[in-house]
Parts: structure tokens; C-alpha cells; sequence
């Protein structure tokens, strides 16, 4: 009998085992408790898992084995262009370099891509390219930008794909300063816009700030996520550095570069398409398996292997919530509805997911090679 599921992640070759309904089981030890970092998005894919039942030993057990192939997710780039008459020069230099370079590279590395411009006019790509290319005319000025960001992005969503990757771009000629990240992250709580973009340790997006910061060394190179941020001013605008925004993009991946540079945006967009598709990384949550007569095993009698690209291995073990975690922890997610399995709630149903803590998933999307591999074991006697 043969039954399939879906998850998210690289190769996923995992040998499970699945139990039947157990009377009090008794969890293993919780790991450790400590505050967990924020997460970082991963470029994700959708794999298709078909699981084999093979006669079980007893009549309590059943195994399967899964394997999984890889199905690379959709990228969509939102470009948020400041509309004001002070950036036309900006403007310009976008429109000259959009298509031959960002859209060009995601042509052909074969993405599933799709750019969406919101706020100031940028030239279409030409007719012979796909239509992919989507223009959202909105007022976009200078001051308090990152609290009108969400706003701008929600815009963008009766063009964006549910499970895509977000690169959102954001040009800005700020000069009295764009406001406090909070009211950005504040702003993005919101439902419609958490469904699109995740949330801010589970995001699904990366944030790219080009503003009136001085330019890196050679100039031509983006500032990348590690380095500090840039306090300098760079010359030919009366644009302020923009920390904040830049410390978002320091967050969540994202590559920095001066608004000045009007004739370099090109190794700004090849930055950005290289980063959107450089290789698949492993997500940081996965569906639960049924079995083929409808049974789910117990997330606390579940184990997870963790494989670097070294060879290193480390086990993952359940914790009953997020707020449990630690790394090498991940929990059960009710699916479709409200939050976290919980304590004496272990049980799975249909539609629920295993989510890693996000100290674990940092060090699993670190590592471009790295596999996870999931046992659900029978209880103890």
C-alpha cells in the first residue's frame, strides 16, 4: 500500500518509523531552554514524498521508507521605488538596468520568477521577454519609510505567489531618516501580509536596501549581510545612510548599496539574482507523515538527524513549543489554524507540520549541503 505526503526540503531521505495510538506516554527530556535568534529565509522547495509500507514486526508498528526529489519554489522580486520627483535620476538608471541584468539572470537559471515594481514608474522589460513584469502605481516619499514598507509590500500581493521567495528591493533618497525597523516588523504582523511573507523568525523574505550610503571597496560590490552598518554618506544626493533599513537587510540577508552609484545598479540586480538562485537550501519546516491507514505518529517519540556537509551528525530532539527551544529542537505545528501542539497535545493530525527552533534552522540553512532526516520510534516496552 502506498500513501504520499508533502514536505519542504533538500534530498530528503529519511527512514521513519510510526507507532500506534500510545496511553500516557512518558516525553523525553526537553533539550536545554535558550532564547532562540531569529531565523533566516531560505530559498525553499516543495518535495514530493511517497511513503512505502513494509510489513510491520508486530501489530503495534508499521515503517516506511521516504525519499524525496527537488522542486525548486518561485521567486518573487518586489522593487519599491521612491515616486518622487527628487529621484528621477534613480529611477532612470533602474529602468536601464532591470531587465538586461536581474531579470535576464533569473531568465536564465530557468526561475519561476516574477518582478513587481510598486511606487515610481520604471521602463517595462521589452515585449519579447516574458510577461512576468507587474507595475503597482503608488505615492512613495521620503520620511518614515519603514512604517509605510508593509503597506507598499501589501500592494504587491495580488501579484505575489503564496509559497514563493520574497527579494524585495527598497530605493530610497531619505534624508531626515526612515524611521524604526519595529514599526516595519509591527506593520508585517498583520495576517494577510504573514500568509506572503512569514513571519519575523520564520520570514520568507529578504529585504535589499539601496540608499545613501557610501559605496564598498571596489565600488562596484554590494555591501554583504556580515559587514557593519555604513554610517558614511555617499556623494551626489543629500540622502541619509538610512541605518535602519540597513540594519533590516543586515537581518534578513539582504545586500546594501549607495543610491549615488547610479551607473553600478547592474551589479546590485546580478548580486541580488545570483543570491535568489545559488543553490537550494533546506527549509525549516516539513509535513507530517500519515501513515496508509491513517494513523500519525507521537512528535515526542520522533528523531531528527542533522548531516552537515562535513559529515557531522547531530540528533534533533522535540520540545513541546517554540519558547521550549533550543538548538537541535524542533515542535509540532497545528496546521490550519492555532499554533503550537503543546504540552499533553503530541498527537498529530493531517495537515500539521514539524517546525525546526530557529537556532536550528540557522545552522541548517548555513550549510547549503545539509540533510535532515526524521525516525518516529515506538515507545519504550
Amino acid at each position: 500500500m502506498t500513501t504520499s505526503f508533502f514536505v519542504r526540503g533538500l534530498l530528503f531521505g529519511a527512514a521513519l518509523s510510526a507507532c500506534a495510538e500510545v496511553q500516557n506516554p512518558t516525553p523525553p527530556r526537553d533539550a536545554s531552554r535558550e532564547s532562540a535568534a531569529d531565523a533566516t529565509v531560505a530559498d525553499v522547495t516543495v518535495a514530493d514524498v511517497s511513503m512505502q509500507d513494509v510489513p510491520p514486526q508486530d501489530t503495534s508498528c508499521a515503517s516506511f521508507d521516504a525519499t524525496a526529489s527537488v522542486v525548486r519554489l518561485p521567486l518573487d522580486v518586489i522593487v519599491v521605488v521612491d515616486s518622487s520627483n527628487s529621484f528621477d535620476r534613480p529611477r532612470g538608471a533602474i529602468s536601464s538596468t532591470l531587465a538586461p541584468n536581474l531579470i535576464s539572470a533569473l531568465e536564465r537559471a530557468m526561475v519561476d520568477y516574477r518582478v513587481i515594481v510598486v511606487g515610481g514608474a520604471i521602463t517595462a522589460p521589452p515585449a519579447t521577454m516574458p510577461r512576468r513584469y507587474f507595475y503597482v502605481n503608488r505615492g512613495i516619499g521620503s520620511g518614515g519609510l519603514l512604517g509605510e514598507l508593509p503597506g507598499h509590500l501589501r500592494a504587491a500581493l495580488p501579484h505575489l505567489r503564496p509559497d514563493a521567495l520574497k527579494a524585495v528591493v527598497v530605493f530610497t533618497d531619505d534624508g531626515s531618516g526612515v524611521g524604526n525597523r519595529n514599526a516595519f516588523y509591527t506593520g508585517m504582523n498583520a495576517a494577510d501580509l504573514t500568509a506572503a511573507f512569514g513571519t519575523r523568525t520564520m520570514p520568507k523574505y529578504i529585504v535589499h536596501a539601496v540608499a545613501g550610503l557610501a559605496p564598498n571597496m571596489p565600488p562596484t560590490t554590494p555591501w554583504p549581510p556580515p559587514a557593519p552598518v555604513v554610517t558614511m554618506r555617499c556623494s551626489g544626493f543629500s540622502a541619509n545612510p538610512a541605518a535602519e533599513l540597513q540594519e533590516l537587510a543586515r537581518e534578513t540577508r539582504g545586500y546594501r548599496f549607495p543610491l549615488c552609484s547610479l551607473t553600478s545598479y547592474s551589479s546590485l540586480f546580478d548580486a541580488v539574482a545570483a543570491q535568489a538562485i545559488a543553490g537550494v537550501r533546506l527549509p525549516c519546516e516539513f509535513a507530517y507523515p500519515m501513515l496508509s491507514d491513517g494513523r500519525t505518529p507521537d512528535i515526542f517519540y520522533a528523531r531528527g538527524t542533522l548531516t552537515l556537509s562535513s559529515g557531522m551528525t547531530s540528533t534533533l530532539l522535540p520540545v513541546r513549543d517554540e519558547s521550549a527551544c533550543a538548538m537541535g529542537g524542533f515542535y509540532l505545528v497545528r496546521g490550519g489554524a492555532s499554533g503550537d501542539a503543546g504540552a499533553g497535545d503530541a498527537g498529530a493530525a493531517m495537515g500539521d507540520r514539524v517546525r525546526l527552533c530557529p537556532t536550528t534552522c540557522m545552522q541548517v540553512q548555513a550549510d547549503e549541503r545539509a540533510m535532515v532526516n526524521f525516525r518516529f520510534e515506538c515507545p519504550p516496552g
